[in-house]
């Protein structure tokens, strides 16, 4: 391990503890189980991070990032409650990452091809999923021990992607392009869900699948496109 580049190094930590906050959650999850992962002793990684909880943020950090940030100053010290929320929150970008979706779901938004556009939103939404998938699982593992989480990511974070497609969903609706649904909230939970099972949760589903990622993802577009679009909407 002394020949690796402090890079290399984080790099391994950081896929270990992962792996180990995913499976065991935060409170469960001790620098020595890490440690025992990467075949070291529990002292040298001291050596990079100052503790469990700059671990845990390291790992939010690089599980949401398009691309890994570079190495620290070492050892990465403890980061206060405000700055962990604060990466979390510099991460996660839907309005970055769905551009159809925030034109479609804009105050004046009008659509010519309805079709294309909800394949859009759909195949945009698979998309950031599936590159986002270890951070989810990460997330939906730990917050039980972290419930700060909850208020960023599930009560400021997700809750404006929800609002912004069923804000989408209703207006479609009305301008008769979608078809009818009892409730744009309930239409739009039942889209999310769907989509991030077939994006990201069935990669941790114990039965292994018989069809390709690419198989996977259009599918789930052509499946949800047909089921919001009517079949006479220009």
């Amino acid at each position: 391990m002394a020949r690796r580049t402090p890079e290399a190094w984080i790099d391994e930590l950081v896929a270990a503890a992962a792996e180990a906050f995913t499976r065991s959650g935060y409170k469960r999850t001790q620098m020595a189980d890490i440690a025992r992962a990467m075949g070291v002793s529990p002292g040298s990684l001291y050596r990079y991070v100052e503790g469990k909880e700059a671990l845990f943020d390291l790992v939010v950090q690089r599980a949401f990032a398009a691309a890994p940030p570079p190495v620290p100053s070492l050892p990465i010290p403890t980061p206060g409650r405000e700055a962990l929320l604060g990466h979390l929150r510099a991460r996660v970008d839907w309005e970055t990452d769905l551009p159809t979706l925030v034109r479609a779901a804009g105050p004046r938004s009008r659509v010519g091809d309805v079709r294309a556009e909800a394949a859009g939103v759909i195949g945009e939404l698979y998309d950031l999923l599936a590159r986002q998938r270890e951070g989810l699982a990460l997330i939906e593992r730990c917050v039980a021990d972290r419930p700060e989480l909850v208020e960023v990511y599930f009560g400021e974070l997700r809750s404006g992607l929800l609002e912004s497609l069923e804000r989408w969903i209703a207006r479609r609706g009305r301008q008769g392009h979608f078809a009818p649904v009892l409730d744009a909230a309930a239409t739009t939970r039942i889209l999310v869900e769907g989509v991030a099972y077939m994006a990201w949760k069935r990669h941790r589903d114990p039965w292994p699948d018989t069809y390709t990622e690419a198989t996977a993802r259009d599918s789930t577009i052509a499946l949800y496109t047909r089921a919001l679009v009517l079949e006479d909407s220009t």
